[in-house]
């Protein structure tokens, strides 16, 4: 007896004559062919030819096989997957970091290829993958994986400002060398927040809800500063606890300029501890030629603190973001680096504790009662605290290359 038909697949599947039919529609094809459908009528249904109804038909061995092997009858290819260990042991790695994270890890996209490289290394060290978002995007469709967005909220972007004239300050740069070309700008960094998309089954879309670090909102202020030529970077933070638990027993051992602000955000004191703090740096770096600081025109700024070697000087409004060396991806560069690091470690933290034996997790947990409120990080599977931002953020720093900023 003829089965159900089924609607013919998109026209956007089909190029050159040829249809990329479902897995599903090539079994209900071979079914139909088996019960004497005539070849044009099933020509028409699956908008194929004739020869291409044959050519599965003769294929249903090889077709049967494939279906079997958990693949989903909503994809149209069935072939092997490219490295196939890697495959495996990152949907088993998926799976078991959605059950087992605790609901504290989201699996996003950057996740799911940090993973595949780490398993490229260790079972292909004599290839090169590089993990790439189609590579991944593959994987998803093979084992019927969908992204969600978990709720959450999203930042507003800021509309377009009209260019205005910066002759001015193109004079005042006027005899002064490249390499002491300064600019400073401020950027927030939403340390604890795990992306808002995350990959699950399918079957799970519609319950599995979001993890509180995908809506944090601790903020700290990054305070950016390069040169012209790249040779010459200090970066410093702010925050708004004058002394972070994290920071006990290493207040004068930091990886970066901690400034306190009860908002984190820069203020005429702040800037003032800063400045310092650069004039310092820049001697440091060359204390015989003249520099030039470019800033934007904040209120938080000081424009009248300048020394005899450094000339503070303010960019016209609306204008910094297309003449600021630092708004030209420096700071998009920066962040985006200390996100995958901080991946990494989150990642390495989960599997770590995935693996622990029950007695190394109560004494993981006895630990974890009693350490100090706010003393525990990513390392120990908590949320990044400040000090964790300040490492991570100066190893991504340190990443931005001269031939980058240039």
């Amino acid at each position: 007896m003829e089965s159900s038909p089924v609607p013919p697949p998109p026209a956007s599947s089909i190029s050159r004559g040829h249809t990329a039919l479902l897995v599903q529609q090539r079994l209900l094809l071979i079914t139909q062919v088996q019960d004497k459908v005539p070849l044009n009528v099933l020509a028409g249904r699956y908008s194929v030819t004739n020869s291409g109804v044959m050519t599965i038909y003769r294929r249903r061995e090889r077709i049967w096989i494939q279906a079997g092997r958990d693949t989903p009858h909503s994809y149209r290819a069935a072939q092997p997957p490219g490295y196939p260990l890697v495959v495996n042991k990152l949907y088993q790695w998926f799976l078991n970091a959605r059950d087992d994270s605790h609901g504290q890890l989201s699996v996003s996209l950057l996740a799911l290829k940090t993973k595949a490289l780490e398993y490229a290394t260790l079972y292909y060290p004599e290839h090169w993958l590089t993990a790439s978002n189609g590579y991944i995007q593959g994987f998803l469709r093979r084992h019927d994986v969908k992204s969600i967005v978990h709720p959450g909220s999203f930042g507003a972007a800021c509309s377009a400002v009209a260019e205005q004239e910066i002759a001015d300050v193109r004079a005042e740069m006027e005899g002064v060398d490249e390499d002491m070309v300064i600019n400073m700008d401020e950027a927030a960094l939403i340390y604890q927040l795990a992306p808002t998309r995350s990959y699950v089954e399918a079957k799970k879309a519609r319950t599995t809800r979001g993890t509180p670090m995908q809506r944090a909102k601790a903020r700290l202020t990054v305070i950016v500063c390069v040169n012209a030529t790249g040779t010459f970077k200090f970066v410093s933070i702010i925050g708004k606890a004058a002394q972070p638990e994290c920071f006990r027993g290493l207040a004068k051992d930091l990886p970066l300029k901690y400034y306190s602000q009860k908002n984190a955000w820069m203020d005429v004191h702040v800037y003032r501890r800063w400045f310092s703090d650069f004039c310092d740096s820049l001697a440091a770096y060359n204390n015989s030629k003249k520099a030039i600081l470019l800033l934007d025109n904040a209120s938080g700024h000081v424009m009248d603190m300048e020394t005899d070697q450094l000339k503070v000087c303010a960019l016209a409004p609306n204008t910094t973001f297309k003449y600021q060396p630092n708004d030209q991806e420096v700071i998009n560069a920066t962040k985006s680096t200390h996100r995958r690091e901080m991946m990494g470690k989150m990642l390495a933290c989960s599997d770590k504790q995935a693996a622990e034996t029950e007695e190394e997790t109560v004494a993981r947990h006895a630990r974890e009662a009693a350490a100090r409120r706010g003393s525990l990080g990513v390392d120990d599977g908590r949320s990044p605290h400040v000090l964790d931002a300040m490492k991570l953020l100066k190893v991504a720093f340190e990443q931005v290359s001269p031939s980058f900023i240039m």
